[in-house]
């Protein structure tokens, strides 16, 4: 009988800890503390936010693009005309708290000549 016990308690033990994780917002680490942060709980749209925040760390919502390294991040933004941002690190890598340089409403031309000087591999993501 103890056996059946403790078997069933694994059990609820189990579905309660998947029950409780499907609560948490799923995030997508890009470099330091910067995270894209999907809709849920804390955002409605895809957001880029520093886990750290400070009053000078970026946040963007509504991406529905993100190209990264350790050293920039451009985002595509779902509206307007310009929808391009750049977060550019103030130093030799991206940093929370570290007054990254944002910029913002570039054309896509302009975010390929950012991107032009930055050496190293890429990784991006697109997001519905």
């Amino acid at each position: 009988m103890r056996i059946r016990y403790n078997h069933k308690v694994l059990q609820i033990l189990f579905f309660v800890g998947m029950a409780l994780s499907s609560c948490t917002p799923e995030k997508i680490h890009l470099t330091d503390y910067y995270y894209i942060y999907a809709p849920g709980e804390f955002y409605d749209t895809y957001t880029l936010a520093c886990k750290l925040a400070s009053d000078n760390d970026v946040e963007i919502d509504s991406i529905s693009y993100v190209k990264w390294n350790n050293q920039v991040i451009a985002v595509k933004r779902n509206t307007g005309s310009r929808p391009w941002f750049v977060v550019k690190a103030r130093e030799d890598c991206l940093r929370s708290c570290n007054n990254d340089i944002l910029t913002s409403n570039l054309s896509k031309q302009e975010v390929d000549s950012i991107l032009g000087a930055y050496h190293g591999k890429f990784k991006e993501k697109y997001f519905e």
